[in-house]
C-alpha cells in the first residue's frame, strides 16, 4: 500500500507540475503566492521534470528527490517515473538492468525462489535511495554512502570536486567517502562504487 501511495503522489505531481510549469513561472514573476509555492514545492521535494538520453534512447522523466534532515544524519531519496509514450503504461518505464524498481518482489515467484524474491525487495528499495551522509568533514568522523558529489581529498592535490554520478541513473553506483578526525591524527577513505570499485584511495595524516 505504501509503494502504491508513493506511485500515486508521484504520477500525481508529475502530471501537475506539466500542466502548471509555465503558468507557475508567468505567476511566479507576477509575485503570485500560487506560483511562488509551486516553486518552493519543487525546491522542497527536489522535482524534476523533463527528458533524459539512455543509451539511444529517449525516455521522459518525472523524479522527485526529497533530502530528509535528521540531525547530522541526511537521507537523501530518488524517486523516480522514466517513460516513454504513455505516463500509465508500466511497460513503457524504464526497467535499470531490466528490473522493475517498483515491484518490490511483486513480480517474482516467492514459493519457487524466495531468495531471489527477497534480494528483489532489497534491490528495489536500495534503488530509491540517492545518498545516506552523517556529519561533515569537520567533525569527529563522517560517512556519505550513495552519490557522491564534490568530493575533494585533503586539499585538493590528490582528489578534487569529484563526483561518482556522471552517469546517473543510467548507472548507479554505491560510492563511499569516510573519515575519522582527531586532535593529533586523521584519516580519510573514499571508493566511487562499494560493488565494482574501479576508483578508490584515502590518506592518513
Amino acid at each position: 500500500k505504501i509503494v502504491s501511495i508513493l506511485v500515486v503522489l508521484l504520477i500525481a505531481t508529475t502530471l501537475f507540475a506539466q500542466d502548471a510549469a509555465p503558468e507557475a513561472a508567468e505567476a511566479a514573476d507576477a509575485d503570485d503566492p500560487i506560483g511562488l509555492f509551486f516553486e518552493k514545492l519543487q525546491e522542497i521535494i527536489g522535482m524534476d521534470v523533463g527528458s533524459v538520453t539512455i543509451g539511444d534512447t529517449t525516455y521522459s522523466k518525472a523524479i522527485i528527490q526529497p533530502t530528509i534532515p535528521l540531525g547530522k544524519l541526511r537521507i537523501g531519496l530518488y524517486l523516480p517515473i522514466v517513460y516513454q509514450g504513455e505516463l500509465f503504461d508500466i511497460e513503457n518505464w524504464y526497467f535499470p538492468r531490466g528490473n522493475n524498481e517498483w515491484s518490490f518482489g511483486t513480480d517474482q515467484n516467492w514459493s519457487a525462489e524466495p531468495l531471489v524474491a527477497a534480494k528483489d525487495i532489497l534491490d528495489d528499495l536500495l534503488l530509491k535511495i540517492r545518498f545516506i551522509g552523517y556529519g561533515n568533514k569537520r567533525d569527529p568522523f563522517y560517512l556519505s554512502v550513495g552519490n557522491l558529489n564534490s568530493i575533494t581529498l585533503g586539499h585538493g592535490l590528490i582528489m578534487n570536486e569529484y563526483t561518482n554520478n556522471s552517469d546517473f541513473p543510467v548507472v548507479r553506483r554505491i560510492g563511499v567517502d569516510a573519515g575519522l578526525n582527531f586532535d593529533y591524527f586523521g584519516m580519510e577513505v573514499l571508493a566511487n562504487d562499494l560493488i565494482v570499485p574501479e576508483i578508490f584511495g584515502g590518506r592518513i595524516y
